[in-house]
């Protein structure tokens, strides 16, 4: 599980396997990002159960994140996007008209520096031509933008905006916010210290994740989708880590990936005498749940204990695909049943598409 607060030394980390080499790409200045045409992978297992439609989604590779579609009808696998060594694709989400894919990337380095991961955002057409064009780029050099969600009408994008909060300080302080982009280039803060905004299916209402600066804490909440009368989902504080989020089909529940409640000691004296908690890592295992927008109880869904979970629902409704760090699976959101579709590894998001 969870991408919670995302600082540049966890993205150091996130990076560290990517293998140096001196093939160019993209920079902040918004030159093109170069395509390959390597042959795509085989044919994924797993499937053979009248699915339709198409998942777009992110292969890891070290020597470069692969851009794929996968057609759930003939189990056939398209390469869309080979990045380049040293760079890091980690998202990408289909426009509704089905016309572009908005990405989530941050362009190799100069040679011998770091990969900071710091994100851009591009867009690459969906058929023809794929070279990415730069949509949105960065002004700071501690700035990200991460966590894209198309509106319905296809004429905005809200996403999270991680950036420094004051440059001069010698310790830094990182803060996350909700912005919203319009196609012409028009943005505006919609929510201060949240991250991670999911839209509904009428673009009314959005979900997202409270954001604090220690990094250790966040809650789910619904809003209108300006930012207006913000409500929790669950009780703030009261559950463990939320991470990945999203609407029904009907746009009545949501689903969400939540770290599984651990089986603890009882504190000692020392402990509640000085108010000691333990600390839960954003990694630790996780589950998919679900829960009324109005309130209620979550109701888990999946029984993996699993990590680095995100997902998308069925144009109708009745299955989910997610993938974690263990493959690339598929929920009958009816029965409850889950099976495995592909062992490989995926990265960032998974888009299902007609």
């Amino acid at each position: 599980m969870p991408r919670i607060i995302i600082t540049a030394a966890l993205i150091v980390l996130l990076l560290a396997s990517c293998t140096p080499t001196n093939q160019g790409a993209a920079n902040s200045q918004g030159d093109a990002l170069p395509s390959t045409g390597e042959i795509p992978p085989s044919q994924p297992p797993g499937l053979n159960r009248g699915l339709t439609g198409r998942l777009v989604l992110i292969q890891y590779h070290p020597e470069g994140n692969r851009l794929l579609e996968l057609n759930l009808t003939s189990g056939q696998v398209q390469e869309l996007f080979k990045a380049p060594n040293r760079s890091w694709l980690s998202e990408a989400v289909v426009s509704p008209a089905g016309d572009q894919i908005l990405l989530t990337y941050a362009a190799p380095p100069p040679d011998n520096t770091p990969q900071f991961g710091f994100t851009d955002f591009y867009l690459l057409t969906y058929r023809g031509v794929r070279t990415p064009r730069p949509f949105l780029l960065r002004t700071e050099a501690e700035e990200s933008f991460f966590h894209p969600a198309w509106s319905p009408d296809g004429q905005s994008i809200y996403y999270t905006r991680l950036y420094r909060q004051n440059p001069d300080e010698r310790v830094p302080r990182y803060q996350n916010d909700i912005e919203q982009i319009t196609l012409n280039g028009d943005r505006r803060t919609v929510l201060p210290h949240a991250l991670w905004p999911a839209v509904s299916p009428d673009g009314t209402t959005i979900s997202y994740l409270t954001a604090d600066e220690t990094g250790l804490g966040n809650d789910l909440y619904i809003a209108s989708a300006d930012g207006s009368s913000p409500t929790p989902v669950l009780k703030p504080g009261a559950a463990t880590p939320v991470d990945a989020h999203l609407f029904t089909a009907d746009g009545t529940s949501l689903v969400f990936s939540m770290v599984n409640p651990p089986e603890e000691a009882p504190a000692s004296w020392m402990q509640r005498f000085f108010g000691v908690q333990t600390v839960r890592a954003h990694n630790v295992p996780s589950d998919w749940y679900s829960m009324p927008i109005q309130g209620g109880e979550p109701q888990r869904l999946t029984n993996l204990n699993d990590l680095s979970l995100s997902g998308d629902i069925s144009p109708d409704g009745k299955y989910m695909a997610f993938i974690s760090a263990t493959g690339l699976y598929m929920m009958d959101l009816e029965s409850g049943e889950v099976f495995q579709v592909w062992a490989d590894m995926m990265v960032g998001t998974v888009d299902w598409i007609p």
